[in-house]
Order: C-alpha cells, then sequence, then structure tokens
C-alpha cells in the first residue's frame, strides 16, 4: 500500500501505532455484517481493504509526497473506522444505523481514544474526516488542524477518503456467492446487482474510468446512475482534485452490452433452497407428478399451435408419446415429445426457467385464446418443471418454434448454469427426457402413473410406448419417436364416462365449462330383499381429463346424494387448483359450481322415478329404496325438489314369505 509504505519509511513510530490502531479495528469490524442488517453490502474488513487499495490509484505519488506523516497516519484511521458504526445495537435500527454512522464514529472515537491508542486531539481530526465523507457540504467539517507540529488539511483527507469509498463499487462489494446465500428482498437483491456488473474503476489520466457489463436497460441505467453518484462526489469535493491533488475533471462509463441471447448464462429467478425445500416438504406427494406437469405442458403446448393453426386455418393435427425407456426390463427414464407449438430463447427464459411465471399469462396468449379455441391453457403457476428434480438425476429439452432456432438444454439441479446449443432436431415441437433416480424408478410403473393421471384427455391424443435406454433413443428425432409410435405405441384411452359398473342408473351433467357423469349404486336383476347401499360414495374430480382427486360425493352433492358417485371434468380455470394440483380450493368459484352440479344432479332421481316402473322387480325395488333414502336424508328444501320429480313413481307390496 502506498500510504502505509511513505508512512512506514517517515515515521517508524507513527507506524507502530497504526498497527496498534489497526488492530482494534479489526476487532469491531468483524462485527459489521452479521445481524438484522445482512442487506447491507459489506462494509467490514473487506471494504477497508478495498478503499486504502483504491489510493494507489487515485493518489499520485507527489500526491502522497505532499502529505506529511500525521495526514498519512489521520487518512488511514479514518478508513479503518469510515464504515465502522454501522452496525444496529439492536433489531429496528438498521436505517438509523445507515443514516446515523459517521456522527457515531465520531462519538465513539472520541470516547474510546485512549483504547484505540489515540489522543482526543487527533481521534477528533480522525472523526471530522470520517464525518465529512458523507456530508453534503465539505462547510459542514473542520477545515483543518494541527497536531503536535503538523497542520492537516482535513477537507483535503475528506477528498480523498469520500473518492476512494465510493469507488468501491466492482463485484468484490458485493460477493455473488453472499447474494444467493442471504435470499434478499427485491430492492437490495438490485443494489446488490448493480455491484455485480461493475467489472473494475481506475483513473486514466484526468478521468475516473468505470467498466461494466450490463445484461438489461434496467441494468445500464443502473450503473449510470452510480457514474452519475461518483460524479456528484468529485463536484462536491473540489478544488481539491482541481488544485491540491492531481486533477480529475470527469467520470467516463464504459458498458458493454452481450449481443446475442445465447452468449449468456441463464438461471432460474427464484429462491432456489425455498422452492426446493417446498417439493421436498411435499407440495406434491406422490414421486410420479413429474410425468403430469410435463405432459400437461406438452397438452398446453399442442394448445397453442391449433389456436395459431385455427386463425391461419391451416390443418394441425396434435400429439403427444410417451415414451418408457428402461434398461433390461427396469425403468431407467421417461421421454415425451409433443408436436406442440415449440419454444424460443425468450420463452425458456420467461417461462421454463423464470419460477412463477408462465407463458398463459401472457398478453399474445390471451388474445390468441380468444380469438380461436375460447379456451384457457392448464398452466397456471409455472412451476411444473421442478416437479422433476424431485424424482429425476438429469432433465434434457430440447425444443425448436416456427422460425426460430432449435435449441437444447440438460440440467440436474437448479442452481445449476444453464448453455444452451444449438440443437439437431429441427420439427417444431419439444422434447423432454427425464433420467430417473434409482431409489424413484424402482417404486414406479409408468403404465398405472399414466392411468392415474391422464383420465380423460381428449383434446390431444396420447401414446405410450416402451423402448430401450441407450443413446441412440436418446438421439432419436421427434419424427421418429412419432413414427415409431404409429405402429409400435398404445393409445392412452380415456375413461367412459357412462361405463359405470354396479349401477343401477346413470346420467350426464354438463354445464358451460364441465361435463361429469354420477350414478346410483345396484346393478339390473338385483333380489328383492337386497339393502340398498348407504356407504358413502366418491367423486372424481379432473382438470381437462386430468386427474386432480377423489374426494366424498357429499363434498359436490347434497347429503341426499350420499351414495352416489360421479367423474366431473373441469374446463382449464374453472375452478381454481393450488401448487399441488390435488383438490380444489375452496372458493366462491367452488361455491357456484357446486350449486350448478347439485341442481343437475337431480336428473338422477327422475331415473329413479322412472325405474319404479320398470318390469325387473329387482331394479325397481332399488330404486323404490334408493329413493325413500334420498328423501330421508334431505333436507325440506331438497325434499321439495324430489317430490315435485315423483309424480310417476310406482310402488309395490311385496310381501315376504311366510317362515315355516
Amino acid at each position: 500500500m502506498k500510504i502505509r509504505d511513505s508512512l512506514s519509511s517517515r515515521s517508524a513510530q507513527l507506524s507502530s501505532r497504526l498497527q496498534f490502531m489497526e488492530n482494534k479495528a479489526r476487532q469491531l469490524l468483524e462485527y459489521s455484517q452479521g445481524g438484522a442488517h445482512l442487506t447491507f453490502t459489506p462494509h467490514g474488513l473487506s471494504h477497508v481493504s478495498a478503499v486504502e487499495e483504491n489510493y494507489n490509484w487515485l493518489l499520485s505519488d507527489e500526491d502522497i509526497e505532499s502529505m506529511n506523516e500525521m495526514e498519512l497516519f489521520c487518512l488511514l484511521g479514518a478508513t479503518f473506522f469510515h464504515d465502522a458504526l454501522m452496525i444496529p445495537k439492536r433489531l429496528g435500527e438498521e436505517g438509523e444505523a445507515r443514516r446515523q454512522h459517521a456522527q457515531r464514529a465520531v462519538g465513539f472515537l472520541n470516547e474510546n481514544a485512549k483504547l484505540i491508542g489515540l489522543s482526543l486531539h487527533e481521534a477528533d481530526t480522525i472523526g471530522q474526516i470520517i464525518l465529512g465523507h458523507t456530508a453534503d457540504d465539505l462547510e459542514q467539517v473542520q477545515d483543518e488542524s494541527v497536531l503536535g507540529a503538523s497542520l492537516v488539511d482535513i477537507r483535503k483527507l475528506v477528498a480523498c477518503l469520500s473518492m476512494a469509498d465510493i469507488c468501491h463499487a466492482d463485484s468484490t462489494r458485493a460477493p455473488e456467492i453472499v447474494l444467493r446465500h442471504l435470499e434478499l428482498d427485491e430492492d437490495s437483491s438490485q443494489h446488490w446487482r448493480r455491484h455485480l456488473q461493475i467489472s473494475g474503476i481506475t483513473r486514466k489520466n484526468d478521468k475516473v474510468i468505470m467498466y461494466a457489463i450490463c445484461f438489461s436497460g434496467s441494468g445500464e441505467q443502473a450503473v449510470q446512475d452510480y457514474r452519475d453518484d461518483i460524479q456528484k462526489q468529485l463536484k462536491r469535493i473540489r478544488p481539491f482534485f482541481q488544485t491540491l491533488l492531481s486533477p480529475i475533471t470527469s467520470v467516463e462509463l464504459k458498458t458493454k452490452r452481450l449481443a446475442s441471447q445465447l452468449d449468456i448464462t441463464m438461471r432460474f429467478h427464484a429462491n432456489a433452497s425455498a422452492i426446493v425445500d417446498m417439493l421436498i416438504e411435499g407440495v406434491y406427494e406422490r414421486p410420479d407428478v413429474f410425468l403430469r406437469e410435463v405432459v400437461q405442458n406438452s397438452l398446453d403446448a399442442c394448445h397453442l399451435r391449433l389456436a395459431k393453426a385455427m386463425r391461419r386455418m391451416e390443418h394441425y393435427e396434435p400429439r403427444i408419446v410417451i415414451s418408457v425407456l428402461s434398461v433390461s426390463g427396469r425403468l431407467r427414464g421417461v421421454r415425451v415429445d409433443d408436436t406442440g407449438i415449440g419454444m424460443d430463447i425468450a420463452d425458456v427464459q420467461d417461462t421454463v426457467l423464470w419460477i412463477g411465471n408462465t407463458i398463459a399469462d401472457r398478453t399474445d396468449t390471451k388474445s390468441l385464446l380468444s380469438e380461436t379455441t375460447k379456451k384457457n391453457l392448464i398452466a397456471t403457476f409455472g412451476i411444473g418443471l421442478l416437479s422433476c428434480f424431485k424424482s429425476a438425476h438429469s432433465i434434457l429439452v430440447r425444443t425448436t418454434k416456427e422460425n426460430c432456432e432449435p435449441l437444447e438444454f440438460s440440467v440436474s439441479s437448479i442452481n445449476d448454469e444453464i448453455r444452451p446449443v444449438r440443437a439437431a432436431d429441427e420439427s417444431i415441437g419439444s422434447t423432454f427426457l427425464l433420467e430417473l433416480r434409482d431409489d424413484i424408478a424402482k417404486e414406479l410403473d409408468m403404465e398405472d402413473t399414466i392411468a392415474y393421471y391422464f383420465r380423460m384427455v381428449q383434446q390431444t391424443p396420447l401414446q405410450l410406448q416402451r423402448l430401450e435406454w441407450n443413446e441412440k433413443t436418446r438421439e432419436y428425432s421427434r419424427e421418429e419417436i412419432l413414427r415409431m409410435a404409429t405402429t409400435e405405441a398404445q393409445a392412452v384411452r380415456p375413461l367412459d364416462l357412462r361405463d359405470a359398473g354396479g349401477s343401477l342408473c346413470t346420467v350426464e351433467v354438463k354445464g358451460e365449462d364441465f361435463v361429469g357423469c354420477f350414478s346410483v349404486p345396484g346393478s339390473s336383476g338385483s333380489a328383492q330383499s337386497e339393502v340398498i347401499a348407504t356407504d358413502e360414495g366418491k367423486v372424481q374430480v379432473l382438470n381437462e381429463g386430468v386427474f386432480v382427486c377423489t374426494v366424498d360425493s357429499t363434498e359436490w352433492l347434497p347429503q341426499h346424494a350420499l351414495a352416489w358417485s360421479g367423474v366431473i371434468n373441469f374446463a382449464s380455470r374453472s375452478v381454481d387448483l393450488p401448487v399441488s394440483r390435488d383438490k380444489v380450493v375452496r372458493n366462491r368459484k367452488l361455491a357456484k359450481k357446486r350449486a350448478e352440479i347439485a341442481h343437475k344432479s337431480l336428473a338422477l332421481v327422475e331415473q329413479l322415478v322412472r325405474l319404479t316402473a320398470s318390469p325387473n322387480e329387482g331394479n325397481a325395488v332399488c330404486a323404490a329404496l334408493s329413493l325413500t333414502f334420498a328423501y330421508q336424508e334431505a333436507d325440506s328444501e331438497w325434499r321439495t325438489s324430489i317430490l315435485r320429480r315423483m309424480d310417476q313413481y310406482t310402488a309395490k307390496l311385496f310381501q315376504k314369505p311366510r317362515e315355516t
């Protein structure tokens, strides 16, 4: 350090005292970055060292030579303590500590001068230098002092400290590894990221030169604002860097904007540890939920391409192929290929890698769908791909959008840096290839998984095929996979709503945004002595044909329908689902749907009334018993509704044979 070396060569005594003072300062600075003020950029030992290093380029040899040894001693002392009191003593005082740290330093030095190894006069002078480095006007601080036989130009030293301090603005002021650990709020995070964009600051002749690499217009504006702050500081401390010190006339900012989107390293925009913890803690309870999320993405992609084809009046056939990949009969991975709309680099950044962002919320998407299909996408939360990290070692995404460069990337962790490359597959659509963890793969039967989730998907044909896991399988193009599926795959067939085995009667119900089916237990040919089942029935809830949950029938139907069962398939967003998509959110939207569905289910009462006149004695008895049970369980309002539908009720007396 030039200043330290100059002091050492001139005064061994002051140099020794400086070391003692520095040791005391270091003890205090160890506590300068902790507790409740972690959002502050570092102002401890690393910052003090950086400020002292800045004197090496900020001050010329002639500048240092012009200072007497006491000025050098006081400047370094002020450097040690200038930010050391930015430590709130208790929670809630962070803002005050930031605003008052210079004033606090003055009081601290005066009160503890002896402990630090200073005279009261030296402590006061160093305090004035510290006070000046945050002052709006140098007239607010003392102009000079005399220590022993030395005249100390306080304002000149303020000029040196304030410029060296503000010019510590590069990435060392806000280390990225610390930023990632702290998980700061948005405002504090932007302050840190501004420093990360600045690669360095130095001087060239009579100019201060800043270099920065910017990733966005807002980032470029942030470093321009910092350049302006340095210029304001330079203006405030004139004339010292015009006459008394080597002149600095201006601040010049040189920025670099990355020219190509493919030149950047992409990252997920999220609190990584919190998201992973959320998944581990059970937002997704089933380990095979990744398949539901990936296929739902493909369903949306096909829906969007269909909408675009409708706008252009073009023919389009959507397809999704699920390939189960095994080695010697043991599950190893899953591949999903679709003929959907595909993605470009912006789509990947804005939806796949931006947690909580979904293509469904984009204005252009809403406009396209409103003009064509009039339907919503399934995607809601923008976290689908994250479900894969719970079960997969690695994820390969390969995708092509019309008139865009094909791309692919692989990722094994949410913390990975993602480098997209040009893909060889140029067919429009997307491929998702997941290599499963061994412990997860042992638990799964993918045919069961597909049957569990995709119960009534009709908007896009789903096909399932089994292939060997190998490098060739990984590199198959989408067209090759689709061609194989034409002959090798089996269709994933939707449930037949009316296929309710063991049911006495079944009715289909329809609304503007749902279709469903309800049935009454019992079977044709039941003996007249059979008692009607009163066990609680179940209702399967689906969203665009994808399974959501199974609930007790009274979640959707009145109490009198306790024993009835059914399936309800809702259009996307006609009811609200939570992040896990394993239940329906209880809100006004749900209450309205329940009322509509309950009213439509009265068609089953009409069916039962007709069955009481059936020539099949068993059916007639079961129908009569079911009606009796429903009437007894109904409240007064529903009893009235049931009675209105019983005009054709037919009852017969069946006499029990007399025992002998």
